[in-house]
Order: structure tokens, then sequence, then C-alpha cells
């Protein structure tokens, strides 16, 4: 196991696109540091996640683990509360990605004419 790594400097710098996130850090003795820096995607312009969730929906499948990726770890209620507010969801296993367990994706379901 390495070296624990000594934090030299972090900060935000915001774009119109974006936030990056920089780190810079550096190992005790060691002059070189290992910078990372992280692009943070805006958390949904003041939306409320249930409004997101919609958003994602409207656009096709979600996967549960990109609702996860989004910051949504609740999204089980919010779209239990999608559903009560009578939009119809399917849950199905996601077959979309490569998942080491099972995930599921959900889906605007149509109503049907028949």
């Amino acid at each position: 196991m390495g070296r624990p790594l000594q934090v030299v400097e972090q900060g935000m710098a915001a774009s119109s696109a974006c936030s990056v996130f920089v780190q810079a850090a550096r190992s005790p003795g060691c002059q070189e540091e290992a910078t990372t820096t992280v692009a943070v995607r805006p958390l949904g312009d003041g939306m409320s996640q249930k409004q997101r969730v919609r958003r994602m929906l409207e656009d096709g499948p979600v996967c549960g683990t990109r609702l996860l990726d989004e910051r949504i770890p609740r999204y089980a209620a919010r779209i239990a509360e999608l559903r009560g507010e009578g939009m119809l969801i399917e849950t199905r296993v996601c077959k979309a990605h490569r998942h080491a367990s099972r995930q599921y994706e959900y889906v605007i379901k149509e109503p049907s004419l028949f």
C-alpha cells in the first residue's frame, strides 16, 4: 500500500457548463505533485429530485445506476411519487449495461388503447 498523500491545494473552478474540482496532492518527502481534476455537472439547476427523475424518464429508459450517478440516492421513492401522480412507469432488468449484479431500468409506459 502506498504512502498517504498530503493535500497541497484544492479548489473549485466554475464555468457556464460545469464546475471543475481540482486537488493537488503530494506524498510526504516527495517534491512531485499528483493532480486530480474531476468535472462535476450542475445538479439540476434548482430542480427537485422528482423533477429531475421525470425529465430523465422523458428522455428515455433510465438505469438505476445513472440515477445514483446523478446523486439521487432514493430514486425509488421519487419513482413511487411519480407513479402516485399517475405516471405509468415500467420497471425492467437493465440489459443496456454490463452490471456486476442485477440492476433495473425505468421507462415511461405508453397507455394501451386496448
